[in-house]
């Protein structure tokens, strides 16, 4: 699921969150073996599963797509709850257009749909503010 890279994001962000506590208090935060703590330090072991990356990401006070944007070294400006099931992610409507930013997290089709009408409503009210 990772690649390389990504592995180590996610070996310092796990180091990070840890702080001063052992790997056994913080594997118990995040209700996994410490083995599997150790693992995700080194960038070298296994990688985590959905649920553990929700986890993590709620240590880390981010929603999960944010976090795997990260670990992917991907730009996210911001995510809005629409509803418990649904995000949007919020680019401006120039960067979705010209393909300058990337959707870096799974969206279903009809959060997809909101997030391009939305950047197309922005773009048609730039380009009417700059004509009066």
């Amino acid at each position: 699921m990772f690649n390389d890279l990504a592995r180590q994001r996610l070996a310092t962000v796990i180091r990070e969150l840890r702080g001063e506590r052992s790997q056994k208090e913080f594997s118990s935060i995040l209700d996994v073996s410490q083995s599997t703590i150790t693992n995700w330090e080194s960038g070298r072991g296994g990688t985590p599963n959905l649920d553990n990356l929700e986890k993590i990401a709620k240590e880390k006070g981010q929603y999960p797509e944010v976090l795997l944007a990260e670990l992917y070294g991907r730009e996210v400006r911001a995510i809005t709850l629409i509803n418990e099931n649904e995000l949007l992610l919020e680019a401006t409507a120039e960067d979705l257009l010209q393909g300058t930013t990337e959707i870096s997290v799974i969206l279903s089709v009809p959060v997809l749909i909101k997030v391009i009408h939305r950047a197309i409503l922005d773009y048609l009210r730039e380009i009417k503010k700059i004509h009066h």
